[in-house]
């Protein structure tokens, strides 16, 4: 391998839900570090086009935006 590339691995996986996924990555980080406990997960969409130019709260007002 040449300096200053990385090796690219594909991997195959199989579509899952979004508990299998947060199950997966919180046994991931159980693993790697000592006495860590997640207490929360977040995900945030960006969809807001010219209406919602910065963060909003999902109300009804804005789900009216559609």
């Amino acid at each position: 391998m040449r300096r200053g590339r990385t090796r690219r691995r594909r991997c195959r996986f199989e579509p899952i839900d979004h508990r299998t996924a947060l199950q997966f990555v919180v046994d991931w980080l159980a693993r790697r570090i000592r006495g860590v406990m997640v207490i929360g997960a977040g995900h945030r969409g960006v969809v807001g086009g010219t209406r919602c130019e910065s963060p909003v709260l999902i109300d009804v007002a804005v789900v009216a935006l559609e």
